[in-house]
């Protein structure tokens, strides 16, 4: 009995197969873990995108946007956003007027898909030592803001979901004032 289990101690032929059985667990999650994250960038990276692209849009137009343009422009943005789910992803565009004291207020609004639009007259939360806040004095300012609730497909690693946001300021390129009609 003691020459079997002095045998068996020194076999050595499953130490292997133990020892992936051991890491295995811990490799899947971080592999998992590295997929959930990389997608999450991903989606940021998309909302940056689209904030960024629906702002310099209405900002290049030449005085007057009308509404189907924009709406136009908020349905491009599920393209940009996909292959991720559209229903999550919210917009505003807003046109703000920028005194020259730097006080500010909502010329109009437009909201996309559940975002919800400024109020007409409103104040716009824009620092007034900016480097946007000092360019817009007396003028005025395009303001693109992009929401989306991202959750991961996987959902092992990360809990969601991640609200994401990104808010981008554009000043108008050929007029000082877009209307929106």
């Amino acid at each position: 009995m003691i020459a079997l289990l002095l045998r068996f101690l020194r076999n050595t032929r499953g130490v292997a197969a133990v020892e992936f059985a051991i890491i295995l667990p811990a490799m899947l999650a971080l592999y998992v873990g590295a997929v959930e994250v990389s997608t999450l960038i991903t989606a940021d990276r998309r909302v940056t995108t689209i904030a960024g692209t629906v702002g310099d849009l209405v900002s290049r137009r030449n005085a007057t946007i009308p509404q189907a343009v924009l709406d136009d422009y908020f349905a491009a943005a599920a393209a940009i956003v996909a292959p991720f789910p559209t229903d999550a992803l919210t917009q505003v565009v807003s046109c703000v007027r920028v005194a020259a004291d730097g006080t500010t207020s909502v010329m109009w609004s437009r909201g996309y898909n559940g975002g919800a639009a400024r109020e007409v007259g409103s104040a716009y939360a824009l620092a007034p030592d900016t480097q946007m806040s000092l360019l817009a004095r007396s003028g005025y300012i395009i303001v693109a803001e992009v929401s989306y609730n991202y959750s991961p497909y996987i959902g092992l690693v990360l809990d969601g979901p991640f609200p994401l946001f990104q808010e981008t300021i554009h000043l108008p390129r050929f007029a000082g004032y877009i209307s929106l009609s």
